[in-house]
C-alpha cells in the first residue's frame, strides 16, 4: 500500500454522538448492481431526499451506491448516532426482496445464484430495526422504496414479490412502503421513483407526517392508474411534523431547529485544534459529533482511526470503509483517494475493481487534489509517459513531496524523462523540507549524494531553481496535518 497516514496518537476510545434534541438520518440509493437489474433512479431519489431533509433540519449521511459491508456498517453506525435522538430517520431506494419472512436490502454488489445466498449476500432489514429498538429514539420514521421486482433473474424458487409486513417495529415508529406488502414499487420514467417523486413533492408540507402521507398515497395512486399503493404502519402515540406546526390539535413534541452545517464545521475545527492541544480523547469525541453530523472532513478522520489502528480503536475496515464512503459522496478528495487506493490496487483485503476506482479517482482529480494526480500517474494504464510526467509535476506544484520525490528520481535516473541530475536535485531538496515527507532520511541521503556528483556551478543551478520555485509557489500549506498524506 503506497499511501501511509501518519497521525497523533488518539488515546481515547471512539465516543458516539448523543442524539438528544436533533434530527439524524442515514438515507441509501443503490441502482448500480453488479449482478441484478440496473435502477436508474435510487441515486437520484437518494440525493433529493437528503437535500429536502437537510433543509428540514436534519444531520444527514448519505451513501450512494453502497456495498454490502458497507451498508451494514452504515447502518451500525446509524444506530449509534441515533441514541435518544428526536427523529431517527431511515430512508432506502434500490432492489429489496423478501425471503422465508425476512425483507432485506440488497447491496450492489450482492451476487445471489440460488435462494440460499440471500442472507448471505444482502443484508436483513432485523439488523437495522434491531439497531432502532436500542437507540430509543423519540420518533422513528423508516422508509423502504424497495419493493421492486426480483432482481435475479433465474432465482425465483422460494421467493416472494415485494416486502413482507414487519410485525416486530421499534416503538413510536412509522414504518412506510412505495408498495403495499408482497406488491411491486415502479420505477418513475423521470429523474425519481413514482413514489419517492410524490414524497419529495409533499414532506415540506405544514402538516403531521402522517398526514401529508396521505396525499403522498393518492399522488401515488393516480399517477400509476392504482397499480401502486404505498402501505404505512404506525405506532406512534404522538404527533410528528417535519416542517412546523400546520394545525391546532396535538403536540408537535419532534420540532426541532435545523442544524446548521456551521455547527458541525465548527465541531471539526474544535476537534483539530484539541488534537494540536494533544488533547485526543476531546478531539475524538469533537470528530465523532462532526461526522455524525455529516462533515465529510471528520468522516475522513475517523475512517483514518478505524482504518489503521494505533489507538485505543480496535481495527475495523468495514466501518472505515463507511466513513470513507460517506465522505467521498459528499466530494472530499481525500476520501475520493482512499477508495480509489482501494479498487484499484486491491489492497487492505478488498477487491480490484478498477473501472470503479478510476471513477472515483478521476472525481479526486477533477479537484486538482494532489495525491490523486500522483496515484493517477503511478497506476493508470491508458495514459502516456508525457501525461504522467504532467500529473505528477501538477502535484509537485503543490508542495507534495512523494510527487516531488518520485519526479526527482525520475530525472536521477532518466525514468520516463531525459536524466537531468540538476533537475533531479532541484526536487529532492524541495521534497527534503517538506513537513510531509516522510521518508526524509532517505530523501536527504538521495540529493546529498548528488551534491558530491555535481560541479559547484550545477549545484547554484539547483538552488536558483529552488529559490524561484518558492518565490513563485509561497502559499503551499501543509496536508491535512496533523494526519498527514503520504
Amino acid at each position: 500500500m503506497k499511501k501511509l497516514f501518519v497521525f497523533a496518537a488518539l488515546a481515547a476510545s471512539l465516543l458516539t454522538l448523543n442524539g438528544q434534541g436533533q434530527r439524524v438520518a442515514l438515507i441509501i440509493g443503490n441502482g448500480n448492481y453488479v449482478r441484478g437489474t440496473m435502477l436508474n433512479n435510487p441515486p437520484n431519489d437518494a440525493a433529493d431526499m437528503a437535500a429536502k431533509l437537510r433543509k428540514l433540519g436534519f444531520a444527514v449521511t448519505t451513501s450512494i451506491n453502497t456495498e454490502r459491508k458497507t451498508l451494514k456498517a452504515n447502518i451500525d453506525m446509524f444506530g449509534d448516532a441515533i441514541a435518544n435522538a428526536d427523529i431517527a430517520f431511515f430512508y432506502y431506494s434500490g432492489h429489496g426482496l423478501q425471503y422465508e419472512g425476512e425483507n432485506y436490502l440488497i447491496p450492489v454488489n450482492a451476487d445471489v445464484g440460488v435462494p440460499g445466498d440471500i442472507p448471505e449476500e444482502c443484508v436483513a432489514v432485523s439488523r437495522l430495526l434491531a439497531r432502532m429498538y436500542e437507540a430509543n429514539a423519540t420518533t422513528n420514521i423508516i422508509i423502504f422504496d424497495a419493493c421492486r421486482k426480483n432482481p435475479f433473474k433465474g432465482v425465483t424458487r422460494a421467493m416472494d414479490q415485494g416486502l413482507a409486513p414487519i410485525n416486530q417495529r421499534p416503538p413510536e415508529s412509522i414504518i412506510v412502503y412505495a408498495a403495499g406488502e408482497n406488491d411491486v414499487a415502479y420505477e418513475g420514467t423521470g429523474r425519481n421513483s413514482v413514489f419517492t417523486s410524490a414524497l419529495l413533492t409533499h414532506i415540506e408540507q405544514k402538516e403531521s407526517f402522517a398526514d401529508l402521507l396521505l396525499d403522498v398515497k393518492k399522488e401515488v395512486r393516480d399517477s400509476s392508474d392504482n397499480k401502486q399503493q404505498p402501505a404505512d404502519y404506525n405506532n406512534l402515540t404522538h404527533r410528528i411534523y417535519l416542517n412546523g406546526i400546520g394545525r391546532e390539535t396535538g403536540i408537535a413534541s419532534s420540532v426541532t431547529e435545523p442544524q446548521p452545517s456551521a455547527n458541525r464545521d465548527n465541531l471539526y475545527n474544535q476537534g483539530v485544534l484539541l488534537e494540536k492541544k494533544k488533547d485526543y480523547d476531546g478531539a475524538v469525541k469533537a470528530y465523532t459529533k462532526a461526522a455524525n453530523l455529516g462533515s465529510p472532513a471528520a468522516q475522513f478522520r475517523l475512517g483514518l482511526c478505524y482504518d489503521l489502528g494505533g489507538t485505543s480503536l480496535a481495527v475495523n475496515q468495514d466501518k472505515a470503509d463507511a466513513l470513507y464512503t460517506m465522505s467521498a459522496n459528499q466530494g472530499y478528495a481525500p476520501s475520493q483517494y482512499i477508495l480509489a487506493e482501494y479498487y484499484l490496487t486491491g489492497v487492505s483485503g478488498h477487491k480490484k475493481n478498477l473501472a470503479l476506482g478510476k471513477k472515483i479517482l478521476n472525481d479526486a482529480v477533477s479537484q486538482d487534489y494532489a495525491p490523486a494526480l500522483e496515484l493517477l500517474a503511478t497506476e493508470a494504464q491508458d495514459i502516456s509517459a508525457e501525461e504522467s510526467l504532467q500529473l505528477l509535476i501538477r502535484a509537485a506544484n503543490q508542495g507534495y513531496a512523494p510527487a516531488q520525490e518520485l519526479l526527482a528520481q525520475n530525472y536521477q535516473f532518466g525514468i520516463g524523462v531525459e536524466q537531468n541530475l540538476i533537475i533531479a536535485l532541484f526536487w529532492y531538496t524541495l521534497s527534503a523540507s517538506r513537513p510531509d515527507q516522510f521518508n526524509q532520511l532517505e530523501t536527504s541521503n538521495s540529493r546529498d549524494q548528488l551534491l558530491q556528483m555535481l560541479t559547484q556551478k550545477q549545484v547554484s543551478q539547483a538552488q536558483q531553481l529552488v529559490k524561484d520555485w518558492r518565490d513563485n509557489h509561497p502559499a503551499i500549506a501543509e496536508w491535512e496535518a496533523p494526519m498527514l498524506l503520504y
